[in-house]
């Protein structure tokens, strides 16, 4: 289990808050991916929710940046991060950048 990475979020964020947030993120998958929606990015966006309920506090900080991101329309440049090879992040809107269509190793960036 990974346990770098803590987090304390300024926001509410309870079992609700959180079930409200994965089923936006899956809204949004759909959304992002439209017609291209394959069987491997619906298993790709999973193992990625899994990875981060794995990390405590992680799903909270992720709905901090989405936050963030939407409400001041910001997006986070694609340089060697987590967010730029998540497909969540994608999916959300936080980066721009397609890691399915790239090719990008989302657990590579999970190593600690």
């Amino acid at each position: 289990m990974i346990e770098c990475i803590r987090f304390r979020s300024v926001l509410p964020f309870d079992e609700n808050v959180k079930e409200e947030f994965i089923t936006i993120i899956w809204n949004d998958v759909t959304d992002r991916w439209g017609a291209d929606f394959t069987p491997e990015i619906g298993a790709r966006i999973q193992m990625e929710l899994d990875t981060f309920e794995q990390v405590e506090g992680y799903m909270a900080y992720l709905y901090f940046v989405w936050r963030v991101v939407i409400e001041n329309n910001f997006f986070v440049m694609p340089y060697r991060t987590l967010a730029h090879a998540s497909a969540v992040c994608y999916a959300l809107g936080i980066t721009e950048v397609d890691p399915v269509c790239l090719g990008l190793d989302f657990n590579r960036f999970m190593q600690t």
